[in-house]
């Protein structure tokens, strides 16, 4: 009997490839076939001969569907190529793709071929593929990379790589990803083609931006499916460019599909409009109907917020010092649990442990109820991010951001969804300068006329790094010291904090203004388990961050790193009232200093990190320039000269290029045995005119030019 259930078993599994085989080599037969007259391109405009890549043909298409009976959605997505590689980079480009690998529910078929220059055709064998792990965070994400051999300048490559998925349908709504291409690529496109197919009880989301065609739309009479075509030719490409979002300025659609099953319940799905009907736009009656879904939803009082509010509040408090109470107050229910987070693995983590936290409403709603109860005058915001739209083209729902706007007589205080680090008056800086809906938050829900606002901007002298270096050369000459104090306000230090810090560094400073919980209190069967971890990660806190910090600070400048030591941390930056990250460490390095002859030259340029170095092909412009934030970086660097030397060379390093996009300007001066070299880099707006990019080419290469400069050490 056990042989025959083994025997029973290989005739499945055999079964089982021979279907998914058959099944590739028609994926592959239809791919290439020679009907397929999108891919059987080969020729190459005259006028872009000269390019590094053409796009010969290119297909993006998506089905989604609803088998009968069955409690799954599926899903095809197919993206095909055929390019042609003129040159050597374009070669490096492409020698390794990636793709995804199958898993549970998802299978994947793929096909690669080169097509010579004198019309042979070589197949690549998909079994070279090598399975590769992606760790993001806590998760790993697997896929494969395949390596192209053989490519040679003139060769055209094609291929595909088809995906079928099937998904668990457990609610009566679902939504399918979004999708959103912009039509101009890297390289030159001759045809190019989008397509959408999806079943006739499919609520599709769908709009066409900055130029683009609109998709044209055919229903099959049998089926009753809809799909949707945009074909797009003669497409000049637009290279890669820094302090640009395409979605704003470049051709672009943005599609998404959901699904509904039988008599769904329509509340929690305002925007997606009619089954069946294309939904190109948003009301703001639809807004307002989706924002009052939230927060009947949402809408808590939270007790322990109002005895806090109660005990430690005058009564005659403004409304901002309230709402600021309010936030801080919120923000320590959170972190509560966060030493947990910072020192569980995957096999302690449990998610009875954690606070639910909602980077978009859910952790606003307790401030709203909460200033409602107060009755402080207040507005629920809606935005979009800078680089996904303009609010003129909100379409999907995940695409709001929401903020509280406290009003206090004619200012206004911005509350975010809480973070370990987020203060209140600070919110996303890709929401700075965006025009965005408002409503009142103390009116009823019936009288909501959302208004358009214009979200504040921060100045670069709120949103700046200041560091002082002090740099000592040791006896031997070969080695510099560098002692480092950094003061980072506004966005720039976000990063910094979330990269040096933990709830350790800030622990006792938030117990002296809330009752934190101590030693995992409500954690009951595990505590003993987490007492243990806490343990051994404080036992490797500091050498940790001492590894990270290094690599920090080896990709801030051009030079490598030897050694990091002393990190010491003067300031969070996480009240408002000390609302400046401040710390300090030193490091050193042997590539800051060469002997030349008897003297040695210094590149003291260097010490103000890595500086934006334009291409030759960047110096022209004709897109606009989209900063996230004003900003601006300051240095102090004082340099102890070693008895017996001298320093020549102090002119080169006084420069002054301004304009009113921004600025570099630095000075330099001797005092008694010190250099003192001083330096300010600066961004004044967040967006300005492709036309006043000369300005910005001027103070940035004056900064590039000044990272170069060295000084010389003269033997006396």
């Amino acid at each position: 009997m056990k042989v025959f259930f083994l025997a029973l078993t290989a005739l499945i599994v055999i079964s089982i490839r021979t279907m998914a085989d058959e099944r590739s080599q028609m994926i592959q037969e239809t791919m290439w076939s020679e009907d397929n007259q999108l891919f059987n391109i080969t020729e190459v405009p005259e006028k872009w001969q000269n390019e590094s890549a053409v796009i010969l043909a290119k297909l993006n298409r998506l089905e989604y569907k609803k088998p009968p009976i069955i409690a799954e959605l599926r899903t095809n997505s197919i993206y095909h190529l055929r390019i042609k590689l003129n040159d050597k980079n374009a070669i490096n480009e492409y020698a390794e793709l990636s793709f995804p690998s199958a898993r549970r529910g998802l299978t994947v078929y793929t096909g690669f071929k080169l097509i010579k220059p004198d019309g042979r055709e070589v197949i690549i064998d998909n079994s070279q593929a090598v399975e590769m792990e992606m760790k993001e965070r806590s998760s790993r994400y697997a896929y494969k990379k395949i390596a192209i051999p053989g490519l040679e300048e003139g060769d055209i490559l094609d291929y595909y790589i088809y995906e079928e998925e099937a998904l668990p349908l457990s609610s009566k709504m679902y939504y399918f990803d979004p999708v959103q291409h912009c039509l101009p690529q890297e390289y030159p496109v001759v045809e190019q083609r989008i397509e959408f197919k999806a079943q006739r009880r499919c609520f599709i989301s769908l709009n066409s931006s900055n130029g683009a065609p609109q998709l044209t739309e055919s229903i099959d009479e049998a089926s009753e499916d809809i799909t949707y075509v945009l074909v797009d030719k003669d497409r000049e490409a637009v290279k890669e460019l820094r302090w640009f979002y395409p979605y704003r300025e470049l051709p672009t659609i943005k599609f998404r599909a959901a699904y509904a099953s039988g008599k769904a319940i329509r509340q929690n799905d305002v925007l997606l409009g009619e089954a069946g009907k294309v939904k190109c736009e948003v009301s703001n009656k639809e807004l307002t109907d989706f924002l009052t879904y939230l927060l009947v939803n949402t809408y808590t009082v939270n007790k322990t917020m109002h005895k806090h509010i109660k005990k430690q509040v005058p009564k005659d408090a403004g409304n901002f010092e309230k709402a600021k109470a309010a936030f801080y107050f919120r923000r320590n229910e959170e972190l509560n649990w966060d030493e947990v987070q910072t020192i569980a693995d995957k096999d302690t983590w449990n998610q009875s442990l954690a606070m639910y936290k909602d980077s978009r409403f859910q952790s606003l709603d307790r401030f709203s109820t909460f200033l409602a109860v107060q009755k402080i005058p207040h507005d629920i915001v809606m935005a979009i991010p800078r680089d996904v739209a303009s609010i003129d083209d909100l379409l999907l729902e995940h695409e709001i951001k929401y903020l509280l706007r406290v009003k206090e007589g004619d200012k206004y205080l911005y509350l975010s969804p809480v973070d370990n680090y987020r203060m209140p008056g600070e919110f996303d800086a890709d929401l700075m300068g965006t025009e965005a809906y408002i409503v009142d938050g103390l009116a009823k829900f019936s009288d909501w006329k959302p208004e358009l606002i214009t979200l504040p901007v921060i100045d670069k002298q709120n949103n700046c790094e200041v560091s002082q270096l002090n740099v000592e050369l040791a006896d031997d000459m070969k080695t510099s010291n560098i002692a480092i104090q950094t003061t980072l306000k506004g966005y720039l230090k976000n990063f910094v904090q979330y990269t040096l810090l933990d709830i350790y560094d800030y622990k006792e400073e938030e117990s002296s203004k809330f009752d934190m919980q101590q030693d995992f209190e409500g954690t009951l069967w595990m505590k003993k388990k987490l007492l243990t971890l806490r343990e051994s990660y404080l036992k490797n806190k500091e050498s940790n961050r001492t590894k990270v910090l290094k690599e920090m600070t080896a990709g801030s400048y051009d030079f490598a790193i030897d050694t990091i030591a002393d990190f010491k941390l003067i300031q969070s930056g996480r009240f408002d009232t000390l609302p400046d990250m401040q710390f300090s460490y030193s490091f050193s390095t042997n590539e800051l200093i060469k002997k030349a002859g008897r003297n040695y030259m210094l590149d003291i340029g260097k010490l103000i990190q890595k500086q934006a170095t334009l291409e030759k092909d960047e110096l022209e412009r004709q897109q606009s320039i989209y900063m996230y934030s004003p900003r601006s970086y300051s240095y102090a660097i004082t340099l102890t000269i070693p008895d017996g030397y001298a320093v020549q060379g102090i002119d080169q390093l006084n420069t002054e290029v301004t304009s009113e996009q921004g600025g570099f300007i630095s000075t330099a001066k001797l005092d008694g045995n010190q250099l003192i070299v001083e330096t300010q880099k600066y961004y004044n707006n967040i967006y300005d005119e492709a036309s006043t990019w000369p300005n910005y080419v001027a103070f940035l290469n004056a900064a590039a030019n000044f990272s170069t400069q060295k000084v010389l050490l003269k033997k006396l």
